[in-house]
């Protein structure tokens, strides 16, 4: 009775295990073909590989059910012949799928186009030979139909060593692989190769398996000895089956755990979460899914509770990966709450003085944090916005880290990330875009579990970057502009105070005076003096308070020559001015914030540009250019150079930001850099393909 009860769990479990390999071998083939990038040989390898795979344990499950389903019988021998395809055709995909992986060695393709031929010897004598014996003769142990070589099967002898050597061999293929032409392509290598060894190996453990048993079958055949003619002999081919559909199984689960955490056959940059996520749905939903079935099928009960219970399973699998999804999506929630709720702008506008606290700190602060688990990251700002956003963010704040110097030129819009072996303390870079063009980069160190960032992480960080990068540029701008109007208002009541101090001090004294004279009978001539000084009086208030528009010269260049020379040719030994290109014609809105800009910057430059000690030549260079639709307006001096806290590249003051400020607004920017071996420049371009006037 025990033995019994024995045979019918070892058997319910090699039925399961048969089954769950068929679906999890669909499942994982069809999901890599259909979620790559690119129609690749390598997709269709895998998807041969895995449709092969579930072919076998399909007719490996169809001749275990006949066990159970007499009327079968006559069938075996077909799903005998149909299991043998694949046998002999996974070896060689699984060769040719790990060359293609490792990116086709050299040292293997002979190797591997000898196996090939071999396989495809071995299928044209399954169809056109009778290589092996049917199911019903190898049970019976009668070998005398059989096509032989050295009284052996010809399958027998050929079969053992082709599919060990199609085993064996992408072991070297691994650990010898060819450089990888995609991003991260080495590194999910090294990562995924322990999975994949795992796998070959437990597929040449089933190999040497087979070739155990084929040898005990001839050797049983030899002493006329019927496979199954005792009953105590069928539970041990029962248990060794299990086994060997066991080391399948294990296989399978390595092979996809490499495919879904590191996307090695999908072609894509990074691993994306939801795969494994999806993956290992599968696996529970397939292992529920077989262990019904096969018990289903080995019980036997009315179809009609078969079809109820296995749609009562279905839905109640459905329910709980629906509830999955919606904790999934909490969780989601929760982690971009901090970039959906209110960043307190209005405080940080209202305030006079610059809080001490940057308000997007805290978001950057939960991006590396909560969503990328990182050790070490860096909000580097670039371009544009760069001199606007101000110092990068780091992450921790305490990290010691230096900052680096970056280029705009070795970022491209098509980069998801790239790698940077040339930045000590960080592994990779994450370019930031905006309308404008490239805003900035996020430097990240590796993972605080040492794992790969996915996708979804990498896109994560790079749109939550580029909102923390608008949101301090934002602020800032918005800051700037207030305390610009705080400033203006404040000049207005000191000029409307000192109007009414001088109307009621100098000129109306000075009429009063003179109408005292005129009714005194004083000479005429004193009373127009009193009237004439009262007039120049009022001419020079009035010159003094009202900002007049400046006169446009025919050429916008010349007349800000003009102004320049005008107003700082005594401040320079020599102003030198160069013009490249056709320059656009200017708006007034554009001219009117160009010219009091420029004018600060060699304000600047003039004050600057002696230092400390005694006086020396200072000169001055201007450059203005135009191409590409950009308007370039360099302002160069060759003094002893800016410098601000010691760093090679300056803000400069408050002037200098309230300029910046106004250019970004109409789509430029003012950087001040400082030159080798001395000297200052300053740059300010604009793109004029909205604000040019045609």
């Amino acid at each position: 009775m025990a033995m019994m009860i024995m045979s019918i769990l070892v058997m319910w479990g090699v039925l399961s295990l048969s089954i769950f390999n068929m679906l999890i071998l669909l499942w994982l083939g069809l999901t890599v073909f259909l979620a790559a990038e690119q129609r690749t040989r390598g997709l269709s390898l895998i998807l041969s590989g895995t449709g092969m795979g579930a072919l076998f344990f399909l007719s490996h499950t169809a001749i275990l059910v006949s066990q159970f389903t007499p009327r079968l019988d006559s069938q075996l021998n077909f799903w005998w012949r149909v299991g043998w395809v694949p046998v002999v055709c996974s070896p060689i995909l699984w060769y040719w799928l790990i060359l293609w992986y490792s990116g086709w060695p050299t040292q293997h393709r002979v190797p591997a186009l000898a196996l090939s031929a071999l396989g495809i010897v071995l299928l044209l004598l399954m169809f056109f030979s009778y290589p092996i014996p049917s199911y019903t003769e190898v049970m019976a142990l009668d070998l005398a139909q059989t096509d032989t070589l050295w009284n052996m099967p010809l399958m027998f002898v050929l079969y053992p060593p082709f599919a060990i050597l199609c085993i064996l061999l992408p072991l070297n293929a691994l650990y010898r692989p060819m450089p990888s032409k995609r991003l991260m392509g080495d590194l999910a290598r090294q990562r995924s190769r322990p999975y994949l060894i795992v796998s070959s190996g437990l597929l040449l453990s089933v190999g040497i398996f087979v070739t155990a048993f084929l040898v005990w079958v001839l050797g049983a055949a030899e002493k006329q000895h019927p496979l199954v003619s005792s009953f105590l002999f069928a539970p041990a081919i029962a248990l060794f089956d299990f086994f060997l559909t066991l080391l399948v199984a294990m296989a399978v689960l390595f092979l996809g755990r490499a495919v879904v955490s590191y996307e090695v056959f999908t072609g894509k940059t990074l691993p994306r979460r939801g795969f494994l996520r999806h993956w290992r749905n599968a696996i529970i939903l397939s292992g529920g899914l077989s262990a019904f079935i096969s018990a289903s099928l080995m019980l036997q009960p009315p179809p009609l509770y078969s079809l109820l219970i296995l749609a009562s399973t279905t839905i109640v699998f459905y329910a709980l990966l629906s509830w999955r999804s919606f904790v999934h999506r909490d969780y989601l929630i929760a982690r971009f709450r901090p970039f959906v709720g209110s960043n307190s702008l209005v405080a940080y506008l209202t305030q006079a003085t610059q809080p001490q606290e940057d308000p997007a700190y805290p978001l950057f602060e939960t991006l590396c944090r909560d969503m990328l688990g990182t050790r070490c990251a860096c909000l580097v700002p670039l371009g544009r916005l760069g001199p606007l956003v101000g110092a990068p963010l780091c992450y921790p704040p305490a990290a010691p880290v230096a900052i680096p110097s970056l280029s705009t030129d070795r970022f491209s819009p098509e980069q998801v990330c790239m790698p940077m072996d040339d930045v000590s303390g960080f592994c990779w870079a994450i370019p930031l875009w905006a309308e404008r063009g490239l805003i900035g980069a996020l430097l990240i160190d590796a993972k605080m579990d040492a794992s790969l960032y996915t996708q979804e992480e990498i896109e994560l960080a790079r749109i939550s970057a580029e909102r923390i990068i608008d949101l301090r540029a934002g602020q800032e701008m918005a800051r700037r502009l207030m305390a610009l109007q705080r400033h203006e208002q404040t000049r207005e009541r000191m000029l409307d105070l000192r109007t009414r101090r001088f109307l009621h001090d100098d000129i109306l004294p000075t009429l009063h005076l003179a109408a005292l004279h005129a009714n005194s009978g004083t000479e005429q001539e004193q009373v127009v003096d009193l009237l004439a000084e009262a007039h120049n009086q009022l001419s020079n208030l009035i010159h003094q308070t009202v900002n007049q528009k400046p006169l446009r010269a025919f050429h916008w260049p010349d007349e800000l020559r003009h102004r320049i020379e005008r107003e700082f040719s005594p401040l320079f030994e020599a102003i030198t001015w160069e013009i490249r290109g056709d320059l656009p014609a200017l708006s007034d809105e554009t001219y009117d914030i160009l010219l009091p800009a420029v004018k600060e910057v060699v304000r600047n430059a003039a004050t600057h540009g002696r230092g400390n000690s005694s006086p020396a030549p200072l000169h001055l260079k201007v450059q203005i250019g135009y191409q590409d639709q950009h308007l370039t307006l360099l302002v160069i001096d060759d003094g002893v150079g800016f410098r601000y806290h010691n760093t090679p590249r300056a803000r400069g003051g408050n002037g200098l930001a309230l300029h910046s400020t106004l250019l970004a607004i109409l789509g430029g920017n003012l950087s001040l850099e400082v030159l080798t071996p001395h000297g200052t420049c300053v740059k300010s371009p604009c793109p004029f393909t909205t604000l040019c006037i045609r």
